[in-house]
């Protein structure tokens, strides 16, 4: 703030600004980095410590942050970082509480880990758990999700809390409606404060500041798929509402979204 204001304004958490980064997948360790500010291939900067898919990611404002995953029939528990600035390979961190797939988010000091599949025989987890990007180590125990859910539900964040829709509770898709919310400020429980339209697995997720948003994905049986974008409130607790539709029917797709940075000012 300018002057004899009540403090500096925080800086949106969660755009880049020079690259993106991709890192995971199965029988695949490699990270690549591409350019956000002119078009090319992307580069092989660096390795995993283990090649594995459905694990987590996070991101810091100097490292990218990968838990867990999963390659048939080993589930990890590692957390592993990797640097920003330059290219190099990831180091091993800490370790989730289990080895599991999960789905990552993050606030401004902190990478979230939350549910997953266990193993190969379908038992699912309900932990939420958390690493401070401050210091390395293992993560803690932040909460629980309301229900037992494997990864094919999608994560968004606000600034102040993280968000969880959707997912199968069991190995043969039983799949959920629910939005899951828990705090960024204190360790807690999850609470479900809405549903979006469907049962869902496998969709995609994105925000803004103001909403969580939720694209395609599938119903059980696996064969129906969906095509609708669907939003809910972060400022107020309810169900999504179907905003509009994507191009066609999909599910496993990716979500990202762009940030336009503004400038503010205080004056006294």
């Amino acid at each position: 703030n300018v002057g004899a204001g009540t403090g500096d304004i925080a800086p949106f958490h969660g755009s880049g600004s020079s690259y993106g980064y991709s890192s995971m997948g199965e029988s695949y360790n490699i990270i690549e980095r591409f350019s956000f500010t002119s078009d090319g291939n992307a580069s092989d900067v660096g390795d995993l410590t283990a090649s594995r898919g459905r694990g987590g990611g996070a991101s810091s404002s100097s490292y990218g942050y990968a838990g867990g995953g999963n390659a048939h029939p080993t589930y990890y528990n590692i957390i592993e970082k990797f640097a920003f600035g330059s290219s190099s390979n990831s180091s091993d961190v800490g370790d989730l509480t289990t080895g599991r797939s999960v789905c990552g988010v993050m606030s401004a000091t902190r990478a979230y880990f939350s549910g997953g599949m266990i193993n190969g025989a379908g038992t699912m987890s309900n932990v939420i758990e958390s690493v401070p990007f401050a210091t390395d180590g293992n993560s803690t125990d932040w909460g629980d999700l309301t229900q037992s859910l494997d990864i094919g539900s999608n994560g968004q964040n606000s600034e102040t809390h993280g968000y969880r829709v959707g997912g199968d509770t069991t190995a043969n898709g039983t799949s959920q409606n629910v939005i899951d919310k828990f705090p960024f400020s204190s360790a807690a429980n999850a609470t479900d404060v809405g549903d979006v339209l469907s049962v869902t697995h496998y969709t995609t997720g994105c925000s803004t500041t103001t909403y969580g948003y939720k694209m395609g994905g599938g119903t059980t049986p696996y064969g129906t798929k969906l095509n609708s974008i669907e939003k809910f409130s972060f400022a107020t607790d309810g169900n999504a509402t179907d905003v509009s539709d994507l191009t066609s029917t999909r599910t496993d797709s990716a979500g990202h979204h762009q940030h336009t940075l503004g400038r503010w000012q205080h004056h006294q």
